[in-house]
């Protein structure tokens, strides 16, 4: 994610070459999330709308097609409401 309202995909077993992006965001990313088969990404931002992206095509999709999928989330937290906020976690100095 970006500040652009791009959301740009990396294969790391290409020297991280380019492989796609999701464009046209109207704000900020706040929130990522991907599911288990690494296919969708669920995507918040700034303005306060969801969006999803096809991986690593970018191609975007509409609610409905992600529910017919029935997709499961890394964050396990359901596709038809918006990603919570973020905690902010105390790093522990050793």
């Amino acid at each position: 994610g970006s500040n652009d309202g791009d959301v740009h995909f990396y294969e790391p077993r290409r020297s991280y070459e380019h492989a796609g992006s999701c464009r046209g965001l109207e704000s900020y990313v706040t929130h990522l999330d991907f599911d288990f088969e690494g296919t969708l990404l669920q995507i918040n931002t700034g303005a306060g709308a969801q969006h999803w992206c096809s991986v690593p095509s970018g191609s975007r999709l509409s609610a409905e097609a992600v529910l017919d999928r029935h997709p499961r989330w890394r964050s396990d937290y359901p596709t038809d409401q918006r990603l919570p906020a973020c905690r902010r976690y105390r790093h522990r100095r050793w």
